[in-house]
């Protein structure tokens, strides 16, 4: 309730959810992100990783399968707050360039404003 970049007191964009990933992501945590797409009715995911503090290469596969299925479902990720380490590890995979730099922001207001965005490109496209 005290923090100021409570994703409650944030403005998000109609067809953007925003999945907070807590703690370290490695082997035996990588399967508990499966049910992330399950809302059908999404353009953006917003995935904000300020809490994480490291990750591992089934940490970096788990991210993969994730946008791997955003992609099928025509789902656009924007990544928040990856740390120092866990963009290391993202960067030497080639999650990065697969993401695109654009798509990883150094705040949530940051990532929001680039969900909104796209939510503008695929509506222009949609029009």
């Amino acid at each position: 309730d005290t923090d100021p970049d409570n994703i409650l007191l944030k403005k998000i964009p109609q067809n953007t959810r925003v999945f907070e990933i807590n703690g370290p992501m490695f082997f035996a945590a990588s399967d508990k992100y499966k049910y992330v797409l399950s809302d059908k009715n999404i353009d953006v995911l917003c995935i904000r990783m300020r809490n994480v503090p490291a990750i591992d290469a089934t940490g970096v596969e788990a991210l993969m399968r994730i946008v791997k299925r955003c992609d099928r479902h025509n789902v656009k990720v924007v990544f928040s707050h990856v740390n120092e380490q866990p963009m290391k590890a993202m960067t030497k995979a080639g999650f990065v360039d697969k993401i695109g730099k654009e798509n990883f922001c150094d705040h949530i207001d940051t990532a929001l404003l680039r969900a909104e965005a796209i939510e503008k490109e695929i509506a222009a496209k949609r029009a």
